[in-house]
């Protein structure tokens, strides 16, 4: 899913790849903020995390409010977006940009509190 990952990399020039989990996560100012799950059917999930061990957030609930509505979440501080194949990737293609964005920043502010 090469798109997921230029999208990605697109929303801010402080992010860095690496392999975490047998696939491609990314960084941001060397903190772990999105990795891939790669499923063998071609699915493929983004967790949107703050590093492996779950972290308590500080402020009110989830890290972020969820403007599109997509994020399955696991806990106040990881959700995930389920992308099926490439048709459903271009569909959510503005979605992922948004809300790594959004993640990527709220993450910022949880680790400066």
């Amino acid at each position: 899913m090469v798109e997921a990952r230029l999208a990605i990399v697109s929303c801010d020039t402080n992010i860095t790849e690496h392999i975490k989990w047998k696939a491609p996560s990314f960084c941001h100012n060397g903190d772990d903020r999105v990795t891939f799950n790669l499923h063998r059917n071609g699915s493929l999930l983004l967790i949107f995390h703050q590093g492996a061990k779950v972290k308590e957030i500080k402020g009110n609930g989830r890290l972020i409010d969820d403007p599109t509505g997509r994020l399955e979440w696991l806990a106040d501080d990881r959700a995930c977006l389920r992308i099926m194949d490439a048709n459903d990737l271009s569909e959510k293609l503005n979605d992922v940009k948004e809300l790594v964005t959004l993640w990527i920043a709220s993450a910022d502010i949880e680790k400066a509190r």
